[in-house]
């Protein structure tokens, strides 16, 4: 099972690409306008193929899942494909990627093993651990 947090461009795509070859996805988004628009099968954006992806996975090899714990908790790996627009400074917020890696976090049960994955843009080295830090 591939959990896939963040559903807008990145994330749907590729959660319906790993669908598309086989896998299992439960996708996860915080925006529930953009939940409601892919239950009905609408896309906010224009991907080619993507809503024939979507009709043929969705409620399938793809769910929706109501909450992070829903997504995660039987997930091998997890892609966060979260926003993380630019501060008044230039630099990255990324409050939106350590919120999903938190609550991911809390549904990792000791002696799990899960693979996180950051496909959000962020800054080099922001997944490095730094005294006693992480992302």
């Amino acid at each position: 099972m591939i959990a896939v947090v963040g559903l807008g461009s990145v994330g749907l795509t590729t959660a319906l690409g790993f669908c598309e070859k086989g896998m299992c996805v439960r996708g996860h988004d915080v925006d529930k306008v953009k939940v409601d628009l892919l239950l009905n099968k609408n896309i906010p954006f224009h991907e080619p193929g993507l809503t024939q992806a979507l009709d043929r996975h969705l409620n399938r090899s793809f769910v929706l899942a109501d909450d992070i714990a829903g997504a995660v908790s039987d997930a091998k790996v997890v892609f966060y494909c979260v926003g993380t627009p630019a501060n008044e400074d230039g630099s990255s917020n990324l409050t939106y990627l350590q919120d999903a890696i938190r609550g991911t976090l809390n549904f990792i049960n000791k002696g799990d093993f899960k693979v996180l994955v950051v496909k959000s843009t962020v800054p080099p080295s922001t997944c490095t651990q730094k005294s006693n830090t992480r992302c």
